[in-house]
C-alpha cells in the first residue's frame, strides 16, 4: 500500500510540474561536429514534415535555443535566418544575435557539466502559416563556433 501511494505522489507531482511547461507544438535540433558549424552549411526547420506540427488556429512563440560549451571563442552567435511559408511569395530573411557570454566572460543561459543553453524569442505570439520553413546558417568562420553543439527551434 505504502509504495502504491508513493507512485501516485511521483506521479501528481509529474503532473502538476509538466503543467506549468508551455505546450510544445514542434522542436528540432541540429547537432555540430566538435569543430564547430561548417562552413556554408544550412539546416531547415521543416515544421510541414513532422506529425505534430499540426498547428492550431491560435498564437504561438518561436523560440531559438543554442547549446553551447564555455570553450566558443565567440561572445555571441550570428545566425542568418530566412522563414518560408506557403503563404509568402519571398522569403523573410534577417540576422539573429545570441549573446553567449557576458561582458566578465561568463557563460549565459542555465548550465550543467560545462554545457550551457540560452534561448531567444524570434516571434511572440505569431501565427504559423501553412508551410512554415526557418532556414539557417551562421556566417562567422567554423574555427568562431568551436563549442556549439545544438541550434534548435521551439514553438509553443
Amino acid at each position: 500500500m505504502k509504495k502504491y501511494f508513493s507512485i501516485v505522489f511521483l506521479l501528481s507531482l509529474a503532473s502538476l510540474s509538466c503543467g506549468r511547461l508551455p505546450s510544445v507544438r514542434y522542436s528540432d535540433f541540429a547537432v555540430f561536429p566538435e569543430s564547430g558549424i561548417p562552413q556554408n552549411w544550412q539546416f531547415d526547420f521543416n515544421t510541414a514534415a513532422n506529425d505534430s506540427s499540426s498547428f492550431s488556429p491560435g498564437k504561438y512563440n518561436a523560440v531559438i535555443v543554442v547549446r553551447y560549451t564555455p570553450e566558443c571563442p565567440s561572445q555571441s552567435l550570428i545566425l542568418n535566418l530566412e522563414e518560408i511559408s506557403l503563404s509568402h511569395e519571398a522569403p523573410d530573411s534577417t540576422t539573429f544575435e545570441i549573446r553567449l557570454f557576458d561582458k566578465e566572460g561568463k557563460p549565459l543561459g542555465k548550465g550543467a557539466y560545462g554545457l550551457y543553453e540560452i534561448s531567444d524569442t524570434l516571434h511572440r505570439g505569431f501565427s504559423v502559416p501553412d508551410g512554415y520553413i526557418l532556414s539557417f546558417h551562421s556566417p562567422l568562420p567554423e574555427e568562431k563556433t568551436v563549442g556549439i553543439k545544438a541550434v534548435g527551434l521551439v514553438i509553443n
